[in-house]
């Protein structure tokens, strides 16, 4: 079994987050502060530094490739643990499809305009709401089931195949999102979720099936951006018009080359659709510093939200049991451009202002305290790729509030909690054998 370290995450997403904004056909439109660059460099740093300061201290230079599991594979209260998950997360699919296809009447004969205005106009069912809690079991079970499978006996490693096969097919919500309403959120979590479940098992695949694997991620997240595109159209809109003059670029200047060359090229419609759809993508990563930036330059500070922004799950459940009011929808205008997302600070500071660097340090520092239990027991290793995951696509949205991924948080948590209580459950004969 191996973790990536938490440095790479930091080294990953800057790669990633630099290479699309070396090869933008954007500049920003607007000019911000020096001030302002200053505070979005200051949090970049703490969510680093405390990745940085563990891989050159005295117990980060030793890092091992790999580490134990950490799960006693022995325990029949931990294996029917992880199947009661398995089977919580499978519960939790199904209620997602009988609310998407009962609930809310979705038809696969609708386009896919009509299937987004009725998601946004239907409230969402009960069973939607249990589902949206189950579902996300599915990727601490995968995780586990991958290190029993590991570990297993020969005889046994059949049974925990088909747990894998079970928390996969658990996991499809995410795709079924994207194919019917063109979500590429959803996806993009979820391909970074699996890919970093399979490194951590460190299952050979066959590059056949890297290939295939990483062609199905892409062509959903084409198809995704092609729906997004059809979206407009259907509206009487263009991508070509979403991308010069559209309200998420409006904060970033198309460069003059690259819209003569889009405009004026004599390239086949269907060559300048995947050339507006590639700037859709580029506009999608790059778009979410000048957000930031002009978020903390434009916020009513009056309107701080103490936490209620990012973590509206718990702020959403403690208004049930408590004299705490949340009203979802006068959280959701707080920003100063709403319904627009910015990198993993924005929530952030909507809710702590310019106290949300401390956060943010806590943030990068329980990465790397969660880094180090998971070395020494797997039940946290979800954890720790989920926060992973936060870190790695800090540059772009904030996961702790966006596709679903509080419920991933949720769910890591409460997986974590009850296997270790089910590790520690002991049979009654084995108890009176400890202590005679």
């Amino acid at each position: 079994m191996q973790l990536p370290t938490p440095l790479s995450a930091c080294l990953i997403s800057a790669a990633i987050f630099g290479f699309f904004h070396l090869t933008s056909p954007f500049a920003f439109a607007l000019e911000y502060d020096y001030q302002t660059w200053f505070f979005l460099f200051l949090n970049v740093i703490a969510i680093a530094l405390p990745a940085i300061l563990y891989r050159f201290s005295r117990h980060g230079g030793k890092q091992r490739s790999r580490i134990e599991s950490g799960i006693p594979v022995d325990s029949r209260f931990l294996q029917l643990g992880v199947w009661i998950l398995i089977g919580l997360a499978l519960l939790g699919t199904i209620l997602k499809c009988y609310d998407l296809f009962v609930a809310r009447g979705f038809s696969v004969t609708s386009n896919v305009n009509e299937l987004y205005e009725q998601n946004a106009e239907i409230s969402a069912s009960m069973a939607g709401l249990v589902a949206s809690l189950l579902y996300p079991l599915a990727f601490p079970t995968l995780i586990i089931s991958l290190a029993l499978h590991n570990s297993a006996r020969p005889h046994a490693k059949r049974m925990w195949k088909i747990a894998v096969v079970l928390s996969i097919f658990a996991c499809l919500v995410a795709p079924l999102n994207t194919i019917l309403l063109g979500k590429r959120g959803a996806v993009f979590s979820v391909t970074i979720l699996a890919a970093l479940a399979f490194y951590y098992s460190g299952i050979r695949l066959r590059k056949r099936t890297i290939l295939v694997g990483s062609m199905v991620a892409f062509s959903l997240f084409v198809f995704s951006t092609r729906m997004f595109s059809h979206r407009l159209e259907l509206k009487g809109a263009s991508t070509e018009a979403a991308v010069e003059a559209g309200r998420f670029t409006d904060l970033l200047e198309l460069s003059p080359n690259y819209r003569s060359v889009a405009r004026h090229s004599a390239m086949p419609d269907s060559f300048r659709s995947a050339f507006y759809d590639w700037s859709v993508i580029h506009a999608y990563v790059v778009h979410a510093v000048p957000e930031y930036l002009f978020a903390i330059e434009n916020f009513n500070r009056a309107e701080y939200q103490h936490g209620k922004f990012t973590f509206s799950l718990v702020a959403k459940f403690s208004s049930y049991f408590s004299d705490i009011h949340y009203d979802a929808k006068a959280t959701a205008e707080v920003p100063p451009r709403t319904y627009i997302y910015s990198t993993l600070f924005g929530p952030l500071f909507f809710d702590f202002g310019f106290a949300s660097i401390f956060v943010t340090l806590l943030i990068g520092g329980s990465f790397v305290l969660t880094y180090n239990l998971a070395k020494r027991d797997a039940v946290l290793v979800p954890l720790y790729l989920y926060l992973y995951t936060v870190v790695l696509v800090s540059p772009i949205i904030c996961f702790l509030n966006m596709f679903y991924g509080f419920y991933y948080l949720t769910a890591s948590i409460s997986a974590a909690v009850f296997l270790k209580f089910c590790s520690r459950v002991r049979p009654r004969q084995q108890r009176r054998h400890q202590l005679a």
